[in-house]
């Protein structure tokens, strides 16, 4: 049954974050693309070493993905009354989730080793990772938009 729900919620993030790739490569190419695969493939290699070799450090991350939130929430309200540039707000959401990421993979090490809490430790890295996967080509795809109307 744990397994069942896994993949309910596996299979249509992974099917929304291939649309959002695929996306990105239709306007791009593949220069975003093969970005966004260095940039998550580095990011989650360095969070997880710092959550399996400094757990303790991570304990407070809670609190700062809390206030990283609410900061965010303030940020996104205050550029969208102030500017339309979407791209501050794609920086601030993908710098918020790598901080979910690194708490949840800290927070990951905590629990007893049975099967329900692989399975939930699982679903809330997974859905960190795609939910980056899906922020990072928004970021790159901006400065790619930036640089052409710079060089045009």
């Amino acid at each position: 049954v744990v397994c069942i729900a896994y993949y309910m919620i596996v299979a249509p993030i992974g099917i929304i974050a291939a649309s959002v790739i695929d996306l990105f490569s239709v306007k791009s190419g593949a220069e975003v693309v093969l970005q966004t695969v260095i940039i998550v493939t580095c990011v989650t290699a360095a969070v997880t070493l710092f959550a399996t070799l400094r757990p303790e450090q991570c304990d407070n991350l809670l609190m700062l993905s809390g206030i990283g939130g609410i900061g965010l929430a303030a940020a996104i309200t205050i550029v969208a009354l102030v500017s339309r540039d979407t791209s501050i707000w794609a920086w601030f959401a993908a710098i918020f989730i790598c901080f979910c990421f690194l708490y949840d993979m800290a927070h990951s090490q905590v629990f007893s080793k049975t099967v329900k809490h692989a399975v939930d430790c699982a679903v809330d890295i997974y859905l960190d990772v795609a939910f980056f996967i899906i922020r990072v080509p928004i970021v790159l795809f901006s400065m790619y938009i930036e640089s052409y109307r710079w060089n045009n």
